[in-house]
């Protein structure tokens, strides 16, 4: 069985991080998503099951299969957001390139590694030719994530590495929960509908904004075509704030009573 643990160097690195750097990236690569060819499942899937687990995502981020640019990235991502969450690009074709990109954001090589190989070797047997073996070079002191369907995925320095094969990242990804899963509370959404345009709202949402910033208030414009005008407010706060939502229910009356239709 592969055994998912965090180590004591990645703990370390993250323990004074605030809770902001704490929130994940979610990174998905591939150049059918960058162009637009290919609906991004995976990105919408992993934000919502993130937010589900009470880990919701700080950034979520498109990038092609380009190794430098991928690189560049994770590098910059790496500095502010735990985990790092990739999928796609670590197959064996030729445009295959996360696993050479995560090890050069690190600044670690490239391994064979021996227990991925006998992985592959198993699962493959006489079918495993050089692009599939491929898959077992991996950065330098990273750990694997079982995938029941294929090639394992990896871990290393806070970045983990899936396929974009949605059942596999679906299968893996929750396995690795325990590996990163950090304490927070309970987050709780109330959502309004105003006969209000944007425009006449906007400021009234921006103080209690800035008042309020352990909370997050979106305002979002209904169809121009509407009529009378109308926005949705949507208020994220943590559920053991009565304040924030006693707050946000003046600021519901407040519109309602000094904003005309």
């Amino acid at each position: 069985a592969l055994l998912l643990l965090a180590t004591t160097r990645a703990s370390k690195k993250w323990e004074s991080m605030t809770e902001s750097q704490l929130s994940p990236a979610v990174i998905t690569v591939g150049e059918e998503l960058v162009w637009g060819e290919l609906t991004n499942g995976n990105q919408q899937w992993m934000l919502q099951w993130l937010k589900e687990q009470d880990q919701p995502a700080g950034i979520a981020m498109t990038l092609p299969d380009h190794q430098d640019t991928i690189a560049k990235w994770l590098r910059e991502l790496h500095k502010e957001f735990y985990p790092l969450i990739v999928s796609g690009g670590i197959g064996g074709t030729h445009d295959d390139c996360t696993r050479q990109a995560i090890a050069q954001s690190l600044g670690i090589p490239i391994i064979r590694h021996p227990e991925c190989y006998s992985i592959l070797v198993k699962r493959y047997q006489d079918r495993l030719n050089d692009a599939r073996a491929r898959m077992a070079d991996l950065p330098e002191g990273c750990e694997l994530i079982e995938n029941p369907e294929g090639a394992p995925g990896f871990h290393v320095q806070g970045i983990f590495a899936f396929p974009g094969f949605p059942s596999m990242l679906k299968a893996m990804l929750p396995m690795t929960l325990p590996t990163w899963k950090r304490g927070s509370s309970e987050w709780k959404i109330q959502e309004i509908i105003l006969d209000v345009p944007e425009g006449d709202a906007a400021e009234a949402v921006e103080n209690f904004s800035n008042q309020w910033p352990n909370a997050r208030l979106g305002i979002y414009a209904h169809s121009l075509q509407e009529a009378p005008r109308r926005v949705t407010l949507r208020l994220r706060y943590p559920a053991n704030d009565t304040a924030v939502q006693q707050a946000f229910g003046e600021l519901v009356q407040q519109l309602r009573l000094t904003i005309p239709l």
